[in-house]
């Protein structure tokens, strides 16, 4: 797998964030598939849910959810989405928030909403929540531009340290993980700016994204 995050910037200094996952040999694997559409599923429920007023815990939650009941369906969550997600075990596929504000810099206020002088509790919250410290405690209003990014990552490091320190204990499958330690991850993105009744994606086309699409991509080179 390819995964390439890049973008733009336009002669008035706005810039741009997407991101794709190609198969490098052309066609997707039978894993490799059923991974990138349960990727797929959460990036296009995102886009669905965001409107003015949502708050940006709501919305990671639920990618975080709808990733982690796709992970159930292919036998690597045990226990319901809600558990999973509630005990921090989505960390261990997507350790990252769900996205980030666009603007005059491709990270754009990062911090948002955070108004302590102090990161301690901060900090003891995103471990406890296994969300990023600095993304998750703004609310959208019309005109904000965010990145809409979910993915599935199986990092062999990462998933050796949490069975060893027993987290996650009967919810993840760590006998069939070992299917995917050289899967490496998937990752899709693009920008979308909140209008008065949801959201749009930025720009006249949407870069290929169905699995049919991006083959067909990668087949022509």
């Amino acid at each position: 797998l390819l995964l390439v995050d890049g973008g733009g910037e336009s002669v008035e200094g706005y810039c741009s964030d997407h991101t794709r996952t190609y198969p490098v040999s052309g066609k997707f694997t039978d894993l490799q598939r059923d991974i990138y559409n349960i990727v797929l599923r959460a990036h296009g429920e995102v886009k669905d849910m965001i409107k003015p007023g949502t708050m940006y815990t709501d919305i990671h939650r639920a990618a975080y959810l709808s990733l982690a009941e796709g992970l159930k369906g292919v036998g690597l969550i045990k226990t319901s989405a809600e558990t999973a997600v509630d005990a921090g075990a989505m960390y261990l596929f997507m350790p990252h928030g769900l996205g980030h504000g666009i603007g005059l810099d491709v990270h754009d206020c990062e911090n948002i909403g955070e108004r302590s002088f102090s990161f301690e509790p901060l900090a003891e919250r995103a471990k406890a929540s296994a969300c990023c410290i600095t993304r998750a405690w703004w609310r959208l209003d019309v005109g904000t531009v965010l990145s809409d990014e979910p993915g599935i990552y199986f990092v062999p490091a990462l998933i050796d340290k949490m069975e060893a320190e027993g987290k996650y204990k009967g919810i993840v499958n760590y006998d069939k993980l070992k299917e995917y330690r050289d899967f490496g991850g998937i990752r899709l993105e693009d920008d979308l700016l909140v209008t008065e009744s949801g959201c749009k994606i930025i720009g006249d086309k949407t870069i290929p994204i169905t699995v049919e699409d991006v083959e067909a991509i990668v087949g022509q080179n």
